[in-house]
């Protein structure tokens, strides 16, 4: 085994591990049935989130042929750590005797962990690449002030419709970028 292997080998399970997480999430919150009061904003996000995963495990695939060393191992190991984080904090786990699972409340009260997730994420992506590829620092890093900047206002903006606004932003993002990804573009 060479080390991409290795290091491809624990970031696929800390990512087979999220979404493992999320599955049993959702599976815990369908069981409930009536006592779930369901909303979008964590719907959407848990979109999202698996989105992102997704991609993230492909992109680190393409990057098979180079070398890894033990800095940039554990670079995409934190990097990976964070998406596992946010889909920890994205869906409630419901506990037993809980009566009724709000799920915009436990949005609300955990969104601060799960977009800083993200943005703890993607500033570890940025470093990431730039040790990877330093030629493409710039570029990279204004690709990552957009997502940035909606996280940012998602963790402090409270208004109902304009977290559902800015949900869609990543969601539109994601879907097409997945669609040119599957249109081989």
């Amino acid at each position: 085994m060479n080390s991409f292997e290795l290091s491809f080998g624990l970031t696929s399970v800390i990512l087979g591990l999220a979404l493992a997480h999320m599955a049993n999430a959702v599976r815990k919150l369908l069981l409930r049935g009536h006592q779930v009061v369901w909303a979008p904003e964590p719907v959407m996000l848990a979109v999202v989130v698996l989105v992102i995963i997704v991609e993230s495990w492909m992109e680190q695939f393409s990057r098979s042929s180079a070398p890894v060393t033990d800095a940039v191992a554990l670079l995409n190991v934190l990097r990976m750590m964070t998406l596992y984080f946010a889909a920890g904090f994205c869906l409630p786990e419901p506990e037993p005797g809980e009566d009724r699972i709000d799920l915009f409340a436990y949005y609300d009260r955990t969104r601060w962990f799960t977009y800083g997730s993200f943005i703890a994420g993607l500033t570890i992506f940025w470093i990431y690449n730039t040790v990877v590829t330093p030629a493409g620092w710039r570029a990279d890093l204004i690709s990552k002030l957009l997502p940035i900047g909606v996280w940012v206002a998602l963790m402090f903006v409270r208004w109902r419709w304009l977290n559902l606004v800015l949900l869609l932003v990543p969601l539109v993002g994601t879907g097409y970028s997945l669609y040119h990804s599957a249109a081989g573009k």
